[in-house]
Formats: C-alpha cells, structure tokens, sequence
C-alpha cells in the first residue's frame, strides 16, 4: 500500500503540470489577462505581423526571451548574463545581474528589431520602435509560471525611464488576428 501512494505521489505532478496548456482566449481576454496579472500597460502588448517572414524573424531576434533594443543596436539577457561565453551549453540567467549602464554598454549592431512588423494587440494598429531604449520580451501564457522575474525587469527598468514592448507568442492568439504571423 505504501508503494502504490508513493508512486501516486510521484506521478502526480507530471500528470498535473505535464499536460500541454491550450489557450482558448479571445486576443481581449488575453489581453486582459497579461494586463492585471502582470500589471502593463495594453498599450504595448503587440504581435508581430505576416509583413515580417519567419526566415527574417529567425535572423533578428536574439536567441533570448528578454532583449533590448535602440533604434537598430540591440543586446540580450543571455549576452549580458555572459555565461554562454564561458560554456555554449548553460542555461538559466542572472536577471538580478541586469542594470541600465551594462545593457548600453552591450548595445550592438547586428539584430535590428526595427525591422520587424509589430501591431497592438488591442487595436490592430502599427506599432514603430522609437530610438529610446526599450526592453522587449517575447511573452507566451504558457510560461506564465517562470516568468515573473522577467516582469520584474520590465518594470525595475520602466521606473528608469526605459521602454518596453511584450511581443505575443502564442499561436492560439495570432491565428485568430488577420494578418498576424503564427506558426499555423
């Protein structure tokens, strides 16, 4: 008997958290969801349009769910973190390693995010990277769980004055956007 409930126990949580998440959000719940769990502004939830290939999409973004970009410089979390450097295959990050001055200093040409297509989710309307510095995550509900240091950054660098933009991910969502790029 006491096997049979440790193995219960064990099971458990891979039955529970194993099972893939669907999203059946409208884009307005989606987008309501982001804003009061994350506390964001709707105004910069965007999704990236089928004007922007996946090829050229694949050639701009950083490896690296957090990012930053000015104008056409750009660096990433994982650059900055500088622990790929060291080792190509280690992953996770020190966020809490992040500040203003080393992200600026790390700004460099190459992946220029000004190249893609971005639109607000909640209106549909085009949405340009400015020149200012702006943090970009690439946000997927799915991570809901593992993100929230990620948010932290967002917010620790929007109190600094920097911009931000949270680019949509989940194909759910931008199947039912026309004119959105997804992967369906």
């Amino acid at each position: 008997m006491n096997k049979i409930l440790q193995s219960i126990l064990l099971i458990f949580p891979v039955l529970v958290f194993g099972q893939g998440m669907e999203i059946n959000d409208t884009p307005k719940e989606y987008i309501n969801h982001i804003v009061n769990v994350w506390e964001v502004d709707s105004n910069n939830i965007v999704y990236i349009s089928d004007e922007t290939s996946l090829l050229k999409l694949a050639g701009i973004l950083h490896n690296s769910i957090l990012s930053f970009t000015e104008g056409e410089l750009s660096t990433s979390a994982e650059i900055l973190d500088g622990k790929r450097e060291v080792d190509k295959d280690a992953c996770g990050l020190a966020l809490n390693n992040l500040d203003l001055k080393n992200v600026q200093k790390h700004l460099k040409k190459g992946n220029d995010y000004t190249q893609i297509h971005l639109k607000r989710l909640n209106d549909n309307t085009i949405f340009n990277l400015s020149n200012n510095l702006t943090t970009v995550l690439l946000y997927s509900k799915k991570m809901d769980y593992y993100i929230n240091d990620y948010f932290k950054i967002i917010k620790e660098f929007s109190q600094q004055g920097v911009d931000y933009i949270i680019i949509t991910f989940d194909d759910e969502i931008t199947s039912q956007i026309p004119g959105a790029l997804n992967n369906g």
